[in-house]
């Protein structure tokens, strides 16, 4: 297979898991689009089923290939047989009598969540004969019908009263034909019923969407989309689930878990030094916060600057009262992703998954969008108040090695920045939509005009509410919300470009307008549209962000030295895996050294 999109200079630059690979001498020759169109919205559902052996997307499931549990599900015969799965046939369906049934929710606990539920499903019921009454209600996006039938689904009930729901003493139910279906199907359908719920307002069908993307049930979904629709839960006003809700956000934020890693870092100095200062460096936003804010953020005791939700605030004071009980004032350096890299490897299981890494390109940015206000405000020499203002504290990067400077210090981190802003304003970049390190973070690709490079960045898996949540806790100092000053930390400023756009974007529907007003000066609606980006000057398309795959997904190389895309041309599988793909047979033999350990053949 030939590729003359690509010069290789020289291969990406030597890193540690999470610092930036560069690849060098990108061509700009047009690429001719693929026939299929595969586009996908930042915020879609994409629930992919994978091989219990060897993590191969399943695109058909065979009955043949499902353990007799119904829990787990394979690719092959091989892989079936070569599985180390301990199947104790826990689906095998239990027969109850109709009375059973009803002695049994009858003697049920009668509580104000189950009356509330009680009372819509009656109303429902009232309208529907059957079971097939009840699915067209949820075909045409009845938010309560669409929750019933997920619920069925998602707890594999199936009435045998021929679909008389006056009849059954369980008013949502599946068919009895889909009992034998794996419990990934039934999970994956319940899923996408339960999103029609959400969408339409019901707080019980975004609890259960959350609930059952978490749930360990062979589907790999985003962990981010199912932190949003708990926050959407909570916000939609019922009483019922509020403290339920607040205690599953503490449990599964990122910033949370972050901060109680801090509180043990700490007790266990404690124990070692024997009262010396206490210090941490962490690649993330928790330490940031700590570092920039923690004496602002005690105050406000939970919440924001804006009186939003401060995600992790009971482990984070749990280090407020450690810090007070031993009178110390902590030394917090933020660091940078790529820095630090052992606090890193605690975390990471692996340092890339089996299956290939899949991006979607990022659209060019306009004046309403925010993008090329972004990139005027990075540029405008003029705007020194930001520089002066900015608060004090310590920051780390990959650039200073093991050494920390005053943020800001960092002249590569500040140029690092321009280039991301620019590279955004064009729309020469794009954004993975599953992750580049497991169970960790994802992966930003950008071009830099300036250079002709392009760049691959880790960031962490952080939610939209989490990243509101930090926007609102830096509001009280706009300088730190300046666009350069975001984007110098990628752990921040990909996932603001994810979820808005544009850090101009995300201060308007995260922050104050007092807020967006000192950083940017009028709205965009009263600005010039004058602007431009200065694309004119580039000499083609790049070849790595063609027009045409705007908005769609495209799978990477499997070599990470390789930077193409597949937006002309079919890779090739691994013929031993049948998993991982490249786009010719010389990545495939370089990246051998490592796919070996992963390659289903070789084992």
């Amino acid at each position: 297979m030939s590729d003359k999109r690509f010069v290789f200079g020289q291969p990406p630059s030597k890193s540690d898991i999470c610092q930036p690979k560069v690849y060098t001498s990108p061509n700009t020759e047009n690429v001719e689009p693929r026939k299929e169109e595969r586009g996908i919205g930042k915020d879609d559902l994409l629930i992919l089923r994978e091989c219990a052996k060897c993590s191969k997307k399943i695109k058909k499931l065979k009955k043949a290939l499902m353990c007799k549990c119904k829990e787990v599900l394979y690719c092959s015969y091989d892989c079936k047989q070569g599985s180390e799965h301990g199947c104790q046939d826990r689906m095998k369906p239990a027969q109850f009598t109709m009375n059973e049934i009803k002695d049994s929710l009858n003697n049920l606990k009668e509580t104000e969540e189950s009356r509330r539920v009680t009372e819509m499903t009656r109303k429902l019921v009232k309208k529907c004969k059957t079971s097939k009454d009840m699915l067209k209600f949820a075909e045409s996006g009845d938010p309560i019908a669409a929750w019933l039938v997920g619920c069925g689904y998602s707890a594999r009930i199936a009435s045998s009263v021929g679909g008389d729901i006056n009849k059954s003493p369980v008013r949502f139910s599946m068919s009895v034909k889909d009992l034998e279906k794996s419990v990934t199907e039934t999970d994956e359908i319940a899923m996408k019923w339960f999103l029609i719920a959400a969408e339409g307002g019901l707080p019980e069908g975004m609890m259960s969407l959350a609930h059952k993307m978490f749930a360990d049930n062979g589907l790999t979904t985003d962990s981010r989309v199912a932190f949003h629709w708990l926050v959407k839960a909570l916000e939609a006003g019922t009483e019922l689930y509020g403290e339920e809700v607040r205690e599953e956000l503490e449990e599964r934020s990122m910033l949370s878990r972050e901060f109680a890693a801090t509180f043990g870092c700490f007790e266990m100095q404690l124990k070692t030094t024997r009262g010396r200062p206490l210090s941490m460096i962490s690649p993330n936003l928790s330490a940031l916060l700590l570092a920039a804010r923690w004496r602002e953020l005690e105050e406000l005791k939970g919440k924001t600057f804006c009186g939003g939700e401060f995600y992790g605030y009971s482990n984070f004071s749990k280090i407020l009262s450690l810090l007070h009980s031993y009178q110390m004032v902590p030394n917090i350096i933020a660091g940078r992703a790529g820095s630090a890299s052992y606090v890193t490897r605690m975390v990471v299981p692996a340092e890339r998954l089996v299956t290939n890494t899949r991006f979607r390109q990022g659209e060019k940015g306009t004046r309403d969008n925010g993008g090329l206000l972004d990139l005027e405000q990075s540029t405008n020499s003029a705007d020194i108040w930001c520089c002066t203002e900015r608060s004090k504290y310590l920051m780390a990067c990959f650039h200073q090695g093991d050494s920390h400077v005053p943020v800001g210090g960092c002249s590569q981190c500040h140029d690092s920045a321009l280039k991301r802003v620019a590279a955004v304003a064009e729309g020469l970049y794009s954004i993975s939509v599953t992750e580049t390190v497991p169970v960790y973070g994802y992966g930003a690709r950008y071009f830099a005009v300036k250079d002709g490079n392009m760049t691959l960045e880790t960031f962490k898996r952080y939610s939209q509410p989490e990243i509101r949540c930090v926007l609102q806790c830096l509001m009280n100092n706009p300088a730190d919300l300046h666009p350069l000053h975001v984007a110098e930390d990628p752990n921040l400023y990909w996932p603001v470009i994810w979820f808005f756009g544009s850090v101009y974007c995300a201060l308007v529907e995260c922050c104050e307008p007092a807020v967006v007003k000192k950083l940017f000066g009028k709205l965009s609606k009263y600005r010039s549209k004058k602007l431009s980006s200065g694309s004119s000057s580039l000499p083609g398309s790049v070849s790595a962000f063609p027009s045409s795959a705007v908005g769609e997904m495209r799978m990477a190389c499997g070599n990470e030295s390789c930077p193409n895309l597949d937006h002309s041309e079919k890779f090739q599988k691994c013929t031993g895996c049948r998993v991982r793909y490249y786009c010719k047979p010389e990545c495939q033999r370089a990246d051998w050294s490592k796919h070996k350990t992963e390659c289903s053949w070789k084992r």
